[in-house]
Order: structure tokens, then C-alpha cells, then sequence
């Protein structure tokens, strides 16, 4: 069996069969053997397959595309490594001839795909500046972009950018990403411009402090850090008692974090409290040049179970009707008109659909691609690289436009969460599941040995699974049926 790594099968090698009576997709001849493992090659060699570098198990391969010789020779300087997830991502620039710079206090797993290493804090942003140009200079290296992957390399990019005077500063200017990663500065611009977004205040949790009058609360709400991301500490809060005490549990909680933590990067981390809205939750991929919308793409988010908001998976496309989705659209054109042509940048934008309302309600705007599953879906769906182009973009050349106006097939998607908290011993995909030809791609992100936990002390998935067929039908009852033989076994563990 495959375990504790990124699976990823091109869906372009495979024939979706329509005529049938049943109009499954079935597999066509491959250029690769998927009847066995692939061999441990280099990872810098196109077409090889990709080794999970430090989290063990088979070697194993990734969706092959199209080369773009315009990224060859390109050298970017990347702020941050982010989350072992992105390791399938960097693998595929590296495939591409891109040389990436990594910005960051470890290389860590990154090491093998990374063209060299700056050992720096990014939370130290003048510090940054300066041993990066020192570095850059000694090295004689000739710098084509600056970006970022990761939530809390956003601001560290664009200050890196502005210094070493970029053509093209991604995502933003230092002023823009201070608005737009600051949800409750967020709110507020959203408010100046008649953008629907859910009405919030915000919370130092350090301090005590009375629930403005003005604000008119109705229970439930929602509470979330800002800044953050990947659903952590964000609950639906039911009443004056549950607020208090969240608030305290999770000041506690941010103030204990590890230094190797996202949170680590942060220095005031605040609470925002807003309105529950209903309805219907997307994501929507992006990639912007000046202003202009390059590419956007609309998925649905499954249903969350509250009070916690993790993640549990995504259909794309969105199946909201046309006209939903292009009252969606028309927010997010205003949203990123409102920034003008500093706007360069891949974005994952999040909002939330009230059918009854007929209304769209920004979230969260991310100033980079989204994590899990979102390279993966976009790839099956519309065959479009949000990577490749995010580092066009950076590097001032032309990001392509997607080349297909229907998608390409339909894919439903899973996060594994958690069952309990504890010692993980067995995390597997069997290799049945893999040579599915509905299987699209997964990834773990823990090995045997690992401490699991859940909320509200832990947040982050066991790994996603994404599955595609010629219709969404298909594709959800593949999802359904493939899951089925996912593995998964975690211990209790005794507390001293």
C-alpha cells in the first residue's frame, strides 16, 4: 500500500468514457505502470516520481503537465516552506527548471526541493531585508520574484519585494495585505465599499472587555483568531458563557504555542466575533495580474460540523446555480478593483452564498493559493497549474488564462479528520484505491508515532482525498466508496 504521502495521477491519461450506458470513465493505456510502486529517482528530473522525504512510506507520483519552458532558469525567492503539503507543489516547479531561494529559520523537508537556502526569521521583517540582499548580493544571484505559499510569509513577500525592488511586488503592497490578512481591517474596508461581509467586532484576549451595545448580538456567533488560518481555534459560540470561556481557552492556547507553530509568527493576535451567516460556503481560486482577474474558479465547501469549522472537503465546480455564482463574481471583481492594479497575486477568496437572501458575504480573502486539496482540484477540474502561473506572475511574465470554458470532469473531495486524539499507529491508502480510475490524489500529513489531537486543541486534518468522474454523480459516489478502505488506527494515550 501507499502511505503518508502525496498521491497524484494524471486524470489527462485517462479516457472518460461517456457512451456507456453507465458513462464511467475507465482506464486507457499510461505511460507509466501503475500496476507497482515507481522507483526512487531524482527529485529534479521531469517525469520522476515524487519521495516523501521525511513522512516514510512508497515513493510515489505526481500529475504530469504540460512543460512550461518560460519557467525554466527562473530563480524566485520563496518566504516561508509552509506545511508539508506544499512539497508536491515545489517538486513540480523544481521539475519545471524554477531555482527556488527558501527564505525560513529550517529548510527541514524542503531541503531536497529547494535551489538554496537563507536562514532567516521573516517575523523580524528589517533583519530580513537585510540578510537576504547580503545573501542575494554574495551569491550573485539574479532575483526574478518574490513570493509566498504559506499565510504567514504574505506581509514578509511583499516588505522582501518592495525592498529589493521587484518589478512586480506580490501579493500586495505592505498597506494592502495589512487590510485584507487582517480579517477585523478586512471587515471594515468590506463596509466602506458596500460589500456584504459578516457585521464583527473584535477582542483582545488578554484584556477584559465588554460586549459593545451598539453591536446588538444575536447568538450563535462565530469567533476566530485575526490574523489566521486553516479553521484553527474559529467556533460557533451560543451563548454570553460559552464566549467567555472560549475567550480565555484560547488566549491560553495561543499565548502556549510551539515556536515551530504558525502562530509563532505572529505577534498581536486578536479575537473577532461575528455574525453566523447561513447558507452555502465556496472557494474561489484565483490568480490576479494588476488588478485584472486572470483565472477564478468556484468550488463548494462540504458542510462543516459545528461548533468547529475544520474542513471536510470540497466539490468543484460549484454546483450553486448560474446565477449565484455570478452574484459571487461580482463581488469578487469589486473586491479586487477596490486595490487597484497593486493587486498580483494567486488568491483563495471565501465566501459564503444566502440563498434566501440572494446575497454573497466575503470571509476571508488569503493572499496566496489555498492549501489541501485546492492544487489538486484545480488541476482534475480545469487542468490549470495555480503554482506555475502564481510564479509567472511574480516573476512579470504573462500568467496563461484557463484554456477550457466547461471543465474537464467533476471531482468530490474529503478531508480525514481525526476520530480521536491520541498516538497514531496505522494512516494508509491501499493500493487499490490508488489505481482507481477515479482516484485523482491524496496526501497524509502524519506517520505512526505521531501525537494526534483534536479540537479545540488540534485542528489540522489526517490528509484529503479528491476523486473525479465525467459526471458530479459519479464522482461523489467514488468518493463514498474509496473512503471506505482509507485506514486509520489511533491509540489512547495514558496522561502522566
Amino acid at each position: 500500500s501507499y502511505s503518508f504521502c502525496t498521491l497524484l495521477f494524471d486524470t489527462q491519461k485517462r479516457k472518460k468514457k461517456s457512451g456507456g450506458k453507465d458513462g464511467k470513465m475507465t482506464e486507457s493505456d499510461s505511460s507509466s505502470d501503475l500496476s507497482t510502486p515507481a522507483s526512487p529517482l531524482s527529485p529534479f528530473s521531469k517525469g520522476d516520481p515524487i519521495l516523501p522525504l521525511n513522512h516514510g512510506g512508497s515513493a510515489c507520483l505526481w500529475s504530469s503537465v504540460p512543460d512550461d519552458n518560460e519557467l525554466e532558469n527562473l530563480t524566485v525567492i520563496l518566504c516561508l516552506k509552509s506545511s508539508y503539503s506544499r512539497l508536491a507543489t515545489y517538486k513540480d516547479l523544481a521539475q519545471t527548471g524554477v531555482r527556488i531561494i527558501l527564505v525560513d529559520e529550517q529548510v527541514g523537508w524542503a531541503k531536497d526541493v529547494v535551489w538554496k537556502f537563507i536562514k532567516a526569521d521573516v517575523r523580524n521583517l528589517e533583519n530580513l531585508c537585510e540578510i537576504v540582499e547580503k545573501e542575494v548580493k554574495k551569491g550573485g544571484y539574479k532575483v526574478d520574484g518574490v513570493l509566498t505559499f504559506d499565510e504567514y510569509g504574505v506581509l514578509a513577500a511583499s516588505v522582501l519585494g518592495e525592498h529589493l525592488k521587484m518589478d512586480t511586488v506580490c501579493p500586495t503592497t505592505q498597506h494592502n495585505v495589512k487590510i485584507i490578512n487582517m480579517k477585523s481591517k478586512l471587515r471594515d474596508h468590506c463596509e466602506k465599499l458596500g460589500l456584504s461581509s459578516p457585521k464583527s467586532w473584535v477582542f483582545n484576549p488578554n484584556e477584559e472587555q465588554d460586549i459593545p451595545k451598539e453591536f446588538n448580538l444575536t447568538y450563535p456567533i462565530v469567533c476566530k483568531p485575526t490574523p489566521g488560518a486553516g479553521s484553527a481555534f474559529v467556533e460557533l459560540i451560543k451563548d454570553e458563557a460559552s464566549l467567555q470561556k472560549y475567550l480565555h481557552e484560547t488566549a491560553f492556547s495561543l499565548s502556549n504555542m510551539d515556536d515551530n507553530s504558525y502562530w509563532s509568527v505572529i505577534s498581536d493576535v486578536k479575537i473577532l466575533c461575528e455574525e453566523y451567516i447561513e447558507g452555502q460556503e465556496v472557494d474561489i481560486d484565483c490568480i490576479i495580474r494588476k488588478g485584472e482577474i486572470i483565472y477564478a474558479k468556484i468550488s463548494d465547501n462540504r458542510p462543516v460540523s459545528p461548533p468547529y469549522f475544520c474542513e471536510t472537503g470540497g466539490i468543484a465546480p460549484s454546483r450553486l446555480p448560474e446565477d449565484a455564482q455570478g452574484i459571487i463574481m461580482d463581488q469578487l471583481e469589486r473586491f479586487v478593483q477596490s486595490f487597484g492594479v497593486e493587486m498580483n497575486t494567486a488568491m483563495h477568496y471565501e465566501a459564503k452564498y444566502d440563498p434566501v437572501k440572494r446575497q454573497s458575504y466575503i470571509i476571508e480573502a488569503n493572499l496566496r493559493m489555498g492549501a489541501a486539496e485546492t492544487d489538486c482540484l484545480n488541476k482534475t477540474v480545469w487542468g490549470y497549474n495555480i503554482a506555475r502561473n502564481y510564479v509567472l506572475l511574480a516573476c512579470s511574465k504573462e500568467p496563461r488564462r484557463c484554456p477550457h470554458e466547461t471543465p474537464l470532469s467533476y471531482a468530490s473531495s474529503t478531508n480525514f479528520r481525526p476520530p480521536s486524539r491520541g498516538l497514531l499507529t496505522r494512516l494508509d491508502i491501499p493500493l487499490d484505491v490508488v489505481h482507481s480510475p477515479y482516484f485523482s490524489g491524496a496526501t497524509m500529513y502524519f506517520t505512526p508515532g505521531d501525537r494526534i489531537e483534536t479540537p479545540p486543541v488540534g485542528f489540522k486534518a489526517l490528509g484529503w482525498m479528491v476523486c473525479t468522474a465525467s459526471t458530479p454523480g459519479e464522482a461523489e459516489d467514488a468518493l463514498e466508496d474509496l473512503s471506505r478502505f482509507y485506514e486509520v488506527q489511533i491509540d489512547d494515550v495514558c496522561e502522566g
